[in-house]
């Protein structure tokens, strides 16, 4: 699914209404936390992903920002990633993982979720559409650092 990603990554990006990507962008967030390679996940807002990822990812330890959804509905963008994260931390924090720092840690499967809360950290003030939603991922062994 993913074995050669590396920076931005465009052309998996559902759209649509928020109410219609909701099942088919649960199963893609999954596939990546199931996968196995994929052990640091982030999720969030841009408007231009290539900046974003050259300002808040490239040099501290992320492999790729995968765009997911796009939209032209500032509303609809982050309606879908406060969806995403409650999703994913109801389905992939359980009960006696980690949960009282960020990164949460699922303690069987062994891997990191970079969101408390969402944020919209990417967005530009007075930006022009389109919006997305992406998946920032790194390996296991990769050394996250903040910004």
């Amino acid at each position: 699914m993913s074995a050669a990603l590396q920076g931005v990554v465009y052309g998996r990006e559902r759209t649509g209404p928020e109410s219609s990507v909701r099942l088919q962008l649960q199963r893609v967030l999954g596939a990546y936390m199931r996968e196995g390679r994929w052990k640091h996940v982030k999720i969030g807002i841009a408007c231009d992903p290539e900046r974003r990822w050259r300002q808040a990812y490239r040099d501290y330890g992320w492999q790729a920002l995968v765009c997911v959804y796009c939209s032209n509905s500032w509303s609809s963008v982050g309606a879908v990633e406060d969806f995403l994260i409650k999703y994913a931390h109801a389905s992939f924090i359980g009960p006696g993982d980690d949960e009282a720092t960020v990164p949460l840690r699922n303690s069987q499967a062994g891997f990191y979720l970079y969101n408390e809360t969402s944020g919209g950290g990417g967005r530009v003030p007075d930006a022009d559409p389109p919006y997305y939603v992406y998946f920032a991922l790194a390996p296991l062994y990769a050394r996250i650092r903040k910004k």
